[in-house]
């Protein structure tokens, strides 16, 4: 550590973008003590949305990797660890963990602390599981790794048991939410959004990818919306689906063939999210696999009652019946009707909401999450 007892640490992101693992590092560059000094590092260029989020964390840094192998990038992040004096490189899931574990234990000799944080898994590992070639390369590679981080249990006894690295070297700590950002209404939200006062709008927010199961959402929704025909109005039942990504034309397509085009919304990427969970009297999160999910967090936060896949770390987070509604992912008649309840019973609605909104305000907050990695980077820079 530096005479003063200041801490550069240098947060390595594959492409600066609206997810769970930027979220956290924009969390630390806003929230860390001043003796942490925090620096982002990405191989790309950051997306739109994701270069309004990358510009507010201040200083920031692109290495323009080319695709494919690039020891080039390895050598300039080597030569930024070396310029920045950097205590500790921070590196954000498996596309950055190989560079960066080389650029601070083979070019820099060990200068620095490295910490590899476990972010989740893709569709192709949900399910035909991890490359072994993968997991050989990493279980090597947690040899020469100061600190795994995972966001829940679960995740941590998966990573150890797949990869094959000792459970004690990973350490969980949870995601955190703004409870002053997240928890506020906005009074024109619905206006903003094109959307009715009178309207009941479930919504979701995320990558548009294969693993969020969203054609499993809409098949759902349109289930809803077969038994809503019969008791009210299904035109006044809206799909507010907030992101993008490879799956928008796939679920476009899919909407026009249940013909509920006047029903689903699809806004695109945001950096409104707040404003967008406040229109919403429902989130749905319907994956096939999650790791901690921060949308969970953040709709939990805004007071909206949650229905979710019984997947990954969410169970961590949500008690059944009680802060949440779980269900398993190819459930849809489950979370169908898990949606048609919360619009019929109102009171139900406000209580499970209320209950999430306490389970973050007492174990999701940002201050016990930066606290906890602030300990973790001190511990871990500290002098023998």
């Amino acid at each position: 550590m530096p005479p003063s007892g200041s801490i550069n640490v240098l947060h390595l992101v594959h492409r600066y973008t609206v997810g769970g693992a930027e979220a956290v590092v924009n969390y630390l560059c806003r929230y860390s003590p001043p003796n942490i000094k925090n620096i982002v590092c990405s191989f790309y260029e950051p997306d739109q949305v994701g270069a309004r989020l990358y510009c507010a964390t201040g200083k920031t840094i692109c290495l323009n990797k080319r695709p494919g192998n690039d020891f080039g990038a390895v050598r300039r992040l080597a030569g930024i660890i070396r310029e920045k004096n950097i205590d500790l490189v921070h590196a954000q899931a498996w596309a950055t963990y190989i560079e960066g574990l080389l650029a601070v234990k083979l070019l820099n000799r060990n200068s620095c602390r490295f910490v590899y944080a476990f972010h989740g898994k893709t569709i192709a590992d949900v399910k035909n599981g991890i490359p072994w070639r993968r997991r050989v390369a990493q279980k090597f590679a947690g040899r020469f790794t100061d600190a795994i981080i995972a966001p829940s249990r679960q995740m941590a006894d998966d990573y150890a048991g797949t990869v094959g690295v000792v459970r004690e070297q990973v350490q969980v700590i949870y995601n955190g939410i703004d409870l002053f950002c997240y928890g506020r209404q906005f009074k024109d939200s619905r206006k903003q959004l094109g959307l009715g006062t009178d309207e009941f709008v479930v919504g979701f927010v995320g990558r548009l990818d294969p693993v969020k199961n969203l054609d499993g959402l809409l098949m759902a929704f349109h289930k809803t919306l077969e038994r809503v025909t019969v008791t009210g109005s299904k035109q006044h039942f809206r799909l507010l689906i907030v992101g993008d990504g490879a799956e928008l034309v796939k679920l476009q397509r899919l909407t026009k063939e249940l013909q509920l085009e006047k029903n689903i919304i699809f806004l695109g990427m945001r950096d409104d999210v707040a404003l967008c969970l406040s229109a919403m009297d429902v989130y749905v999160q319907p994956s096939f696999y999650e790791g901690h999910s921060n949308t969970i967090l953040e709709a939990m936060a805004a007071g909206l009652p949650v229905i979710s896949t019984y997947v990954g770390g969410t169970p961590e987070i949500i008690k059944h019946e009680h802060s949440g509604l779980l269900f398993q992912p190819d459930d849809l008649d489950g979370i169908s009707n898990a949606i048609f309840t919360l619009w019929h019973d109102k009171k139900k609605r406000q209580a499970i909401a209320e209950a999430g909104k306490r389970t973050i305000k007492q174990n999701f907050s940002v201050e016990t999450m930066v606290k906890a990695y602030d300990d973790l980077f001190c511990r871990l820079t500290s002098p023998l």
